[in-house]
């Protein structure tokens, strides 16, 4: 059947994975999905401390990371919805070299986090 979403203040049905967002915020999303793939694949399991960044990745939030990287507010509030789904808190309380490590705990592509069978 189909899906029902409240994105953005307005309530809609769809059907599929990914609700409709718009051409440009679809893009982004795979974009940002990449990214954050690649991030993580960077980052070790046995001593995420030790990367390079990881002062850096570790000072900031997942949403400080979404507000630096993100231009439409479709995909930052898809991305959002899925960080709830999974970590049932908000991306502002997540430290982004943490959010890195799971998804690389996960086998480093953060759709596997959101696969739900119906």
């Amino acid at each position: 059947g189909d899906s029902v979403q409240e994105l953005l203040g307005t309530v809609g049905r769809y059907k599929g994975t990914i609700p409709p967002i718009g051409f440009l915020s679809l893009i982004e999303l795979n974009s940002l999905i990449s990214k954050v793939n690649s991030l993580a694949s960077s980052i070790s399991l046995e001593s995420p401390w030790t990367h390079p960044l990881a002062k850096e990745y570790d000072s900031m939030t997942l949403e400080t990371f979404l507000q630096k990287t993100v231009w439409t507010n479709p995909c930052r509030e898809i991305f959002r919805i899925g960080v709830r789904a999974v970590f049932a808190v908000e991306p502002d309380e997540l430290s982004f070299l943490w959010f890195l490590f799971y998804v690389k705990s996960a086998g480093g592509n953060f759709l596997t986090l959101c696969d739900i069978d119906n």
